[in-house]
């Protein structure tokens, strides 16, 4: 097996579903989704995840402030694909 064969395999090992927001994202209309889009793009301080998170929560949309911040990070599985 080559290095090459080595790290596709590793890297698909870890490359799961998409993350919460990822979830959300595919689930709204192209007008919501670019609004979120922008909103997250947002600086932290200026738009807390927590209040992201509370927003689409009441919206019925299941996702963790947690999964916002990881999200914005680009930590989430959705953006490692």
């Amino acid at each position: 097996m080559t290095l090459a064969d080595d790290l596709a395999e590793a890297v698909a090992e870890t490359v799961g579903p998409k993350c919460g927001v990822g979830a959300v994202l595919d689930a709204l209309d192209d007008d919501d989704r670019q609004v979120l889009v922008e909103w997250l793009a947002r600086p932290k301080r200026e738009v807390p995840g927590t209040k992201i998170g509370k927003v689409l929560r009441g919206r019925g949309h299941k996702v963790s402030d947690e999964s916002v911040a990881r999200h914005r990070r680009k930590a989430c599985h959705c953006d490692a694909v």
